[in-house]
């Protein structure tokens, strides 16, 4: 033992100040607040002390793999940063299964080939900076510093985090969600530990009493008779757009003058809010009326539900246009039933501009076949020209993004000039329900950020929404988890009653089920945690949000139906 104390391992101070810098950078924005503060540099001392001993390990192996390593962290927390800035998000299985996915560059602007490119050239220039580095200065730490530097470090932020957590600090969520390679213990751990130092019992702590277990899907009567015997069946066609934010329409309306003059004639909105910041969320409650707490369960079982089977089965015939497949973290095994006649743009069109047109000619000679017999019609077109990068490929090279992406918009309103053209050519229109949206919003770096799928803000959230040919319940169209139910409204009026909600739920993005929610009502906006069957409020506003944490509980274990007031 007092040998083993003795053992030095040696460090270069180069490669230790390279490490520690990035590691600062990654984590700074978790140093929210004391115990946040506290985690943070307590995260950092326990990551840096690993690398270092596992630095050494790698280097008795041989020189040269050990620089290796040296690339291998810095190419990480590089990418990690750039992560960060681009997006709010970490290096996890969610961000590198976005990009593993089927037409990655279409969907989230940059390939997985380009990814790997990157990547590999920023471990190149780092192993050649490591190996021409002359400074050879070592720094000597003794072993049982760096075990017991370690398990204090880990020891100590882990229960600051916790005893926080059990206590009601908000912000201490706002660190776990910040803080990259961060493993915070599971809620439930945390209650049966600090329980034994504590009287109170577990309803009375703050974040106990919003736990939940996720319920079995009670699902919810389709009502398809009654579908099916109404004799009011008008064509329906959903147009949606990719990333369009209601902000831009709203600050530069010369952008739509197809969308400002059919609002005439018809409902508008540049408050309607997406449910969600991504595609396979947002679409999945849009025609489902779920939030999408139940998607993961619809996707592994390949079970499509909600508005397109409803009326597929009312004798509705459905077809499809996309600009990019709906297959994308697959969509269309939770919407689109077997039948739907899908058309999908062509690969070899290596533009999303030139998709979009295409998308665009296939919707048109769709609306011009419906005149041709009397099965009532329900067609999806669906575009993505509007998502980064913004139709790129016909824009100037001098364009900023900003201009990029308010040209992709105006690009997309003549798409929609010449399908309502098409529709009062073959006199569709008044016998046609047509409902113009997109599946979210985006930011470009206004706060931070680029893209989407990282926060619960309005340019993430809050999108356009137009309808035309509707009845008078239009207007109680909040979310998009409204439309299944206003949809099926105008069908039968009286079997689904629409009445405007008084909560709305947003869902962030994730893989298969939304870890954080937020929920509007008439006293407020209150934001959540979910982690594995524990609610937990991230707001200091606890005692006002608890009303609103009871309806997101009775929601999720309603299988994603919207609890009211």
């Amino acid at each position: 033992m007092h040998s083993l104390l003795k053992i030095r391992i040696a460090s270069n101070s180069f490669e230790i100040g390279i490490v520690a810098f990035l590691l600062i950078a990654v984590s700074f924005r978790a140093t929210i607040g004391l115990s946040g503060t506290f985690v943070a540099i307590t995260h950092i001392s326990a990551l840096l002390l690993a690398y270092i001993l596992s630095q050494h390990i790698v280097s008795l192996i041989n020189k040269t793999i050990g620089r290796l390593y040296f690339a291998s962290i810095v190419m990480l927390l590089l990418i990690e940063a750039g992560i960060q800035f681009l997006t709010g998000l970490h290096v996890n299985w969610f961000v590198i299964s976005l990009l593993l996915e089927d037409n990655s560059s279409q969907n989230i602007g940059i390939s997985f080939t380009i990814w790997i490119a990157a990547i590999f050239i920023i471990f190149v220039l780092t192993f050649m900076l490591r190996t021409k580095i002359s400074h050879r200065r070592n720094i000597y730490i003794p072993i049982h510093f760096i075990f017991l530097g370690g398990a204090i470090s880990i020891a100590s932020g882990q229960a600051v985090y916790s005893i926080a957590h059990y206590s009601g600090v908000a912000k201490i969520m706002h660190v776990k969600r910040n803080l990259p390679f961060f493993f915070a213990p599971h809620p439930y751990h945390i209650r049966s530990i600090l329980e034994v130092f504590n009287e109170q019992h577990d309803e009375d702590t703050p974040f106990s009493r919003a736990q939940v277990k996720r319920g079995e899907e009670q699902g919810r009567s389709h009502q398809n008779d009654v579908l099916k015997a109404t004799t009011n069946k008008p064509n329906i066609l959903f147009i949606i757009t990719d990333s369009v934010r209601a902000a831009e329409i709203k600050n530069y309306p010369a952008l739509t003058p197809t969308i400002n003059a059919a609002a005439t004639r018809g409902y508008f909105s540049l408050g309607q809010y997406s449910v969600s910041n991504c595609t396979h969320f947002s679409l999945y409650s849009m025609f489902t009326g779920r939030i999408p707490t139940t998607f993961g369960e619809a996707r592994q079982n390949a079970s499509a539900r909600g508005l397109v089977p409803e009326l597929a089965g009312a004798g509705y015939s459905v077809s499809t246009a996309e600009t990019i497949s709906l297959n994308w973290y697959d969509i269309q095994k939770t919407i689109l039933p077997d039948s739907v006649n899908r058309w999908i743009a062509p690969s070899e069109l290596d533009d999303n501009t030139i998709r979009d047109q295409a998308t665009t000619k296939r919707t048109i000679e769709e609306l011009n076949s419906w005149s041709e017999n009397d099965t009532p019609r329900l067609h999806i077109t669906y575009f993505e020209g509007s998502h980064f990068p913004y139709n790129q490929a016909i824009t100037n090279a001098g364009d900023t993004i900003q201009e990029r992406y308010r040209e992709s918009i105006r690009l997309f309103d003549q798409q929609l000039s010449d399908i309502f053209t098409a529709l009062e050519d073959q006199n569709l229109m008044d016998n046609t329900l047509v409902i113009v949206t997109s599946d979210h919003g985006d930011e470009l770096l206004s706060e931070g950020r680029m893209g989407h799928s990282s926060a619960l803000n309005d340019n993430q959230v809050v999108v356009p929404l137009l309808i035309l040919g509707g009845n008078e319940n239009t207007a109680n169209i909040r979310s998009h988890a409204d439309i299944r139910q206003f949809v099926l409204n105008q069908l039968s009026p009286e079997a689904y009653p629409f009445e405007p909600p008084e909560a709305i739920y947003l869902a962030n993005c994730d893989y298969d089920h939304p870890k954080d929610f937020r929920v509007l009502t008439d006293t407020g906006e209150y934001n959540f945690d979910y982690d594995d069957g524990y609610l937990v409020p991230i707001d200091d506003k606890q005692e006002q949000s608890l009303n609103a944490a009871k309806l997101l509980i009775k929601t999720i274990q309603n299988g994603g139906i919207p609890a009211q007031p």
